[in-house]
């Protein structure tokens, strides 16, 4: 899957990339950088819900910010909204399950970054708050990653910053 600012593409070895999610009730990005996560097929029982294999989640970051899911059949709907004034930053699946297998999604309010585990009905919990600022291109690491394994790694937008990792607040 490809996300351009003309729209999304499904790209395929040796054939030349598509357009996909077209149309009245597809997607394409409104404003910012078109970043999107890919999903697995994970249920979350706690939200009595299920991510559903291959479904796209794009940041929508225009003067109503939030995520939008992009189903298999290219029809794409709101899943949550930010307040406002708060830039969508990255977006990445919990593959690991320290967040609790959900969709981890950064936002900047006033230069401050809050990074949210939405589950599949939009459901929104704060894991962390005034987090360093990212952008992009975040994941999960791999339990292979050593001490690192299982935290959201992400690269900064700060010149000279180097990579934060977050880990999730302990529960109260």
């Amino acid at each position: 899957m490809l996300s351009t600012r003309r729209g999304l593409l499904l790209a395929r070895p040796g054939r030349p990339a598509t357009e996909f999610a077209r149309g009245p009730a597809g997607y394409v990005a409104a404003g910012g950088e078109p970043y999107i996560a890919l999903a697995p097929a994970r249920r979350l029982p706690d939200a009595r819900c299920s991510f559903k294999r291959d479904d796209v989640f794009a940041l929508d970051a225009d003067s109503t910010p939030g995520v939008v899911r992009i189903g298999r059949t290219g029809q794409a709907v709101r899943l949550v909204d930010f307040p406002a004034d708060a830039f969508p930053s990255g977006i990445a699946f919990d593959l690991l399950g320290r967040f609790g297998y959900r969709l981890l999604v950064t936002a900047v309010v006033a230069g401050k970054t809050t990074l949210y585990a939405i589950d599949c009905l939009g459901g929104r919990t704060v894991v962390a708050r005034d987090a360093p600022r990212v952008e992009g291109g975040m994941a999960v690491a791999p339990s292979s990653f050593g001490p690192f394994g299982g935290d959201l790694i992400a690269p900064t937008s700060t010149a000279g910053a180097s990579s934060p990792s977050v880990r999730p607040e302990p529960s109260s």
